[in-house]
């Protein structure tokens, strides 16, 4: 049995011989990049999510500056795209929940411990924050119950009775206490630290404030690892690159016996590159809970 470093495509290309113990290296650091690339994939599924969320907020407001919601009809159909929203938001968020310990484990050489720190940090924004017991619930309720928006008002208010004042518009999006009371199957904690009426707008970026909070904790608790693996398949390409000049596009670690090769590892950088790029994008969210958009003028006075 023979291990080998090459491109894998039919042409004649160069063979570099590598060790057994190499050829384990290789394969141990692609597992452990795809794991990682898992992490940040399902991140991103989180993260557009709840942007599609604020942006149907927005765009229900700026029809409604346009054209003037005045029927039932027009409040439905804002409703309908906030529910769809909200239930594709939770869903993104409970697969994050479940499938984000075994994707670090796998990041972890031995780490038979790492689905319980994972847990142990969820489980520490659960009890710290009413919005994320709220949200975790909600998710439970719309699978088993009812629809998560309950309640809409949308308004306008001059900000100003001054000539510079402005007619700003607003929505607000809400889960009313007697509503989630009608499920009985609904967890009763959190119903009773319910006030009666509760922003889901301001709930939400709390909880998503949180889940980028562990976010960043298995960014470090997974990085020593990453990098390693990052520094086994650039370490080849290296090797490789110093006997072929051309594209290293499709290079692989072998295992060979006399006559072909009976496993293949490919050893690509390009989707480790989008990893890398989605960790740089969403970065941790910070005090979430304070920020809003703002469709504002911003008209410099003479």
């Amino acid at each position: 049995m023979k291990y080998l470093l090459r491109k894998d495509v039919i042409d004649q290309v160069p063979e570099i011989p590598i060790s057994e113990a190499n050829y384990a290296a290789c394969q141990e650091a692609r597992q452990v990049l795809l794991e990682g690339f898992a992490v940040e994939e399902k991140y991103e599924v989180l993260i557009s999510s709840y942007l599609a969320f604020e942006k149907q907020i927005l765009n229900a407001s700026a029809s409604n500056m346009v054209r003037d919601y005045v029927d039932y009809y027009d409040f439905f159909e804002v409703r309908l795209g906030l529910n769809i929203c909200m239930i594709d938001l939770l869903t993104s968020a409970r697969m994050y929940v479940d499938q984000l310990g075994r994707h670090v484990r796998g990041c972890l050489s031995g780490g038979d411990d790492a689905e319980g720190a994972v847990k142990a940090l969820f489980s520490a924004e659960y009890e710290a924050h009413t919005e994320y017991r709220l949200m975790e619930a909600l998710r439970n309720h719309v699978q088993h119950h009812r629809l998560p928006v309950h309640a809409l008002s949308s308004g306008s208010h001059w900000t100003s009775l001054e000539a510079d004042g402005l007619l700003e518009f607003s929505l607000e999006v809400a889960v009313v206490r007697s509503f989630l009371a009608e499920n009985d199957k609904f967890n009763a904690t959190v119903l009773a630290e319910m006030p009666r009426r509760v922003d889901l707008k301001a709930a939400t970026r709390r909880y998503l404030d949180s889940l980028s909070t562990v976010q960043a904790s298995v960014r470090s608790l997974i990085k020593g690892s990453m990098d390693q693996a990052r520094r086994t398949l650039e370490d080849a390409h290296r090797r490789y690159g110093e006997v072929y000049k051309e594209s290293l596009v499709g290079l692989s670690a072998c295992k060979c016996d006399d006559e072909k090769c009976t496993e293949t590892v490919p050893l690509l950088l390009d989707w480790d590159d989008i990893r890398m790029k989605l960790q740089k994008k969403n970065s941790r969210l910070i005090n979430l809970a304070k920020r809003y958009v703002s469709g504002k003028s911003c008209d410099e006075k003479p």
